[in-house]
């Protein structure tokens, strides 16, 4: 566990903390336990947390100054963060923090990448965790070769999860801004959430994004990228999973790529707003960049607002507009491919979906 200012344990109050010194993991033998690096705390895991109140990690200006780079080897999850790297079943109330530094995994794993400009991970049992008027500033990159595993590479929360077996846990995320550009890569990337604010919002959890902006270009893959599996990918979250949620009143003028080549077995959901939406409501949401799909996938869903509609049980998308270009330069020449771009929903894959005001 590496941070700027404690390496992990009990959180009580932080105020007012900086980091300013480049945070880097260069180890060259598997470590059990996963790695976990944040400019202010890398792993907070106790049953005490209280606030992180106005920190910043990084200056203004230059995203080289309070950088967090993961090159090392691992046995076990990777997650980074600008404020924590993971919080694990504690109540936690992050307030005010600012971002400034690039943040980066380098090394190519088989494991779960977790990354976000505030946190990584956030695993709740039973508790609320709330994130209110965050910022990031630095580009958030993820290096992984995860064919099977859940991961997530966001400009402010990489991963919001819950635990099975205990009453719901909650996620607020509230008056949240990005800035950086929000890349996935690498050879055999699959199973992952890519966004501008939240990764996932997923497992025994319900959620509300409100506010929150993001402006960053957010992009799975590059040119060499091949998978077959899922990536899911938003201007402001890349998916609601087994969760109830409310994305509202959020903004989204980032251009949102797929460059991902998806083979068979697996399918691209990317939206300007939300990737793959299970169900919940997204409410009085705009968005204005660009929506492309540069890839040759089989299996590629892609809309101003939504890519996907999966919806088990109720979704509602209301009062929302799109002005961003909707694009697709898919090359697949497949006859069993499936490619489906609009304005508002790229694909809705089940009944439960009403549109209203859009």
């Amino acid at each position: 566990n590496l941070g700027g200012v404690a390496g992990g344990g009990s959180i009580a109050i932080f105020k007012e903390c900086a980091n300013y010194g480049t945070l880097i993991c260069s180890t060259t033998e598997a470590k059990a336990g996963g790695t976990n690096i944040g400019g202010i705390i890398g792993l907070s895991n106790s049953e005490f947390c209280g606030d992180i109140i106005d920190c910043t990690n990084g200056r203004q200006g230059d995203p080289t100054v309070g950088q967090i780079i993961n090159n090392g080897v691992t046995s076990g999850d990777i997650r980074l963060g600008g404020c924590i790297g993971f919080i694990q079943n504690i109540e936690a109330t992050i307030t005010g923090f600012k971002n400034y530094a690039n943040i980066s995994n380098n090394y190519e794993t088989g494991l779960p990448i977790m990354i976000g400009g505030v946190v990584g991970r956030m695993l709740a049992k039973e508790v609320t965790h709330t994130l209110t008027d965050c910022e990031n500033h630095g580009a958030v990159t993820g290096m992984s070769i995860a064919a099977d595993k859940i991961g997530g590479v966001a400009g402010i929360a990489g991963i919001c999860q819950g635990t099975a077996d205990v009453a719901q846990s909650v996620f607020n995320i509230t008056g949240c801004t990005n800035t950086g550009n929000v890349l996935l890569d690498g050879p055999g990337t699959g199973n992952c959430h890519v966004a501008g604010i939240v990764g996932t919002i997923r497992d025994n959890s319900t959620g509300t994004i409100s506010g929150c902006n993001n402006s960053g270009d957010v992009r799975n893959g590059t040119a060499t990228t091949t998978v077959k599996k899922w990536i899911y990918t938003g201007g402001i979250i890349g998916q609601f999973g087994s969760s109830t949620g409310v994305v509202k009143d959020c903004e989204n003028s980032g251009d949102v790529i797929n460059g991902v080549h998806c083979t068979q077995g697996g399918g691209i959901r990317f939206g300007g707003i939300v990737g793959n939406a299970e169900n919940g409501l997204i409410e009085n949401c705009t968005n204005s960049g660009a929506v492309k799909d540069i890839s040759y996938s089989i299996d590629s869903d892609f809309g101003g607002i939504v890519g996907r509609a999966t919806s088990a049980v109720a979704c509602e998308i209301k009062g929302c507009s799109n002005t961003g270009d909707i694009v697709s330069n898919n090359t697949i020449e497949e006859t069993a491919s499936w490619i489906s771009g609009n304005g508002i929903v790229g694909r809705i894959a089940k009944s439960n979906l009403n549109i209203k005001g859009c």
